[in-house]
């Protein structure tokens, strides 16, 4: 019932997280998520792949990630966008992103790696955009390994039950839609001569 709810959504893009992090192998994973494409009819080259743990609290080194888009592109699936890691400026007990710096480092390495075997392939980073050192400087640090930007833009409301409902459909997604064009900024500010977008991998009405 629920992929036959998704299918008639008729989705255009669809995004897995933690791709790498199963109970089965990289390339079992990738199937998997080549296979629920299929079945919620959203082409494979429309969604985003992401194979690190959400949190970041590990990560996958630049071979690995390498070895998944490689795998990817001999089965034929039409895997394009890679986004590394789900939201790194998380910082939860045990993470392996402790700075910006080292998250910046990561993205260097895996970006060079995926290219050496897809120079196609979309690479995306993930972004907090309300921080300077993890969303303004890792902009700059990476300009030129990334192709999309994921800074996952949630509407945020306080108070929604006592809330208008202008506040809640229209003043949030305002805010958040300054956001994006803030951002849009930054990307073009540090990447002058790229088409560089935004892919929001996650997004929504958040709500104490």
């Amino acid at each position: 019932e629920t992929e036959r709810a998704i299918r008639e959504m008729q989705l255009p893009m669809t995004r897995f997280y933690a791709v790498g992090d199963e109970p089965f192998s990289l390339e079992a994973s990738i199937d998997r998520a080549a296979d629920m494409c299929e079945r919620i009819n959203v082409p494979a080259r429309q969604c985003v792949l992401e194979l690190e743990t959400q949190g970041a609290e590990t990560k996958l080194s630049p071979d690995v990630w390498a070895r998944g888009v490689a795998y990817s592109r001999t089965r034929g699936y039409g895997f394009r966008y890679w986004e590394i890691a789900n939201e790194p400026y998380l910082m939860r007990p045990g993470t392996t992103f402790t700075t910006p710096e080292a998250y910046a480092e990561h993205v260097k390495a895996v970006s060079s790696a995926i290219r050496a075997v897809d120079p196609q392939a979309q690479i995306g980073i993930g972004i907090n955009k309300n921080s300077q050192k993890w969303g303004n400087a890792i902009l700059q640090q990476t300009a030129g390994c990334y192709d999309f930007v994921a800074a996952h833009h949630y509407a945020w409301v306080q108070n929604i039950e006592t809330s208008a409902l202008e506040t809640v459909a229209l003043v949030a997604n305002y805010r958040a839609l300054d956001t994006c064009l803030e951002v849009n900024a930054l990307i073009h500010a540090y990447n002058p001569n790229r088409d560089i977008v935004q892919i929001d991998t996650e997004w929504g009405m958040h709500a104490s």
